[in-house]
């Protein structure tokens, strides 16, 4: 019963707050709920400050929060809000490399910088940004990022004893350019796992193991890691072999490309595999060369 009574005069006296009584008697309601219900003052007056007045002589720990809360906004602070930012404003070198950043990680062209639904995005998102230009981002923020990043890994490689390697070498089926890979792998001081692609670099011309050779030489010579690698995992291709072999490096196959070639020589020794394999590449195509086709096969998909 007695909390029943204490609920209901809390309730009462949260009800006068909100028509307003509180602000012409407020010492004495404020006082009366806050050393008697801590936690019910707690949950209502200091989560509602917009029911306050600025001018509330209330003696609350608050009162200055609600205050600054409350305060009118100047006409230069308005002005300020709708000035553009200097492309070295702090908040606009913070936002460039945010972008750099994404454009990176999710390998974004340099032009989506430029594109309308992208720029509308951030001019709703932050109004006080204006967005440089793709030339901006391609001949200062990423190669500033890339030099940051570059020293980090360069620091964090100087501190290990040994490194292990992994390449491999790669077409792409569009452009025909060539492509080696050089990732390092290595423990660090607290003995945590830690890699880093060290370089994706381009490889014209033809891959004999002679070339192959000069090239990881130069790649780990950039790095200063001759005189640190442990071991280099490599696939089982003879120009990769014998590159490797001729740079003095030690070198072992990839178990998991070993296990590949495995599994795909068994189930292409298999002729009953192989006539499987044939007849489900020649529905493939069928349905890849028809639009008609294809428009059937949903049909019957969806029924």
């Amino acid at each position: 019963m007695m909390m029943q009574l204490k609920l209901s005069a809390i309730y009462v006296l949260l009800s006068f707050q909100e028509e307003g009584l509180v602000r012409r008697h407020p010492p004495l309601h404020f006082l009366i709920i806050r050393t008697k219900h801590t936690v019910e003052y707690d949950k209502h007056f200091l989560t509602k400050k917009t029911s306050y007045s600025a001018n509330d002589d209330v003696d609350d720990p608050d009162t200055s929060s609600r205050k600054r809360f409350l305060s009118q906004p100047t006409l230069a602070s308005v002005l300020e809000k709708k000035k553009l930012w200097d492309i070295n404003h702090p908040k606009s070198v913070e936002l460039h490399h945010a972008i750099a950043q994404m454009i990176a990680v999710d390998n974004q062209p340099y032009s989506f910088v430029e594109d309308e639904g992208f720029r509308n995005m951030m001019s709703k998102a932050q109004p006080q940004y204006k967005i440089p230009s793709r030339e901006y981002f391609k001949d200062k923020v990423l190669p500033k990022m890339y030099s940051e990043c570059r020293a980090d890994i360069a620091s964090l490689i100087s501190s290990s004893e040994n490194i292990s390697l992994t390449t491999d070498m790669w077409t792409n089926t569009v452009t025909k350019d060539s492509f080696i890979s050089f990732t390092a792998h290595w423990i660090d001081i607290a003995y945590n796992y830690r890699h880093a692609v060290l370089h994706a670099r381009h490889f014209p011309g033809s891959h004999t193991g002679e070339r192959i050779s000069t090239m990881l030489s130069e790649m780990s010579a950039e790095w200063a890691i001759t005189n640190k690698i442990h071991l280099v995992i490599r696939d089982s291709g003879e120009n990769i072999v014998k590159g490797i072999k001729d740079a003095n490096l030690k070198s072992k196959s990839c178990f998991l490309h070993n296990l590949h070639l495995i599994v795909t020589d068994a189930l292409n020794s298999q002729r009953a595999v192989k006539e499987i394999v044939a007849i489900g590449r020649k529905i493939v195509g069928h349905f890849n060369h028809s639009s008609l086709a294809c428009s059937i096969f949903k049909h019957f998909k969806c029924t």
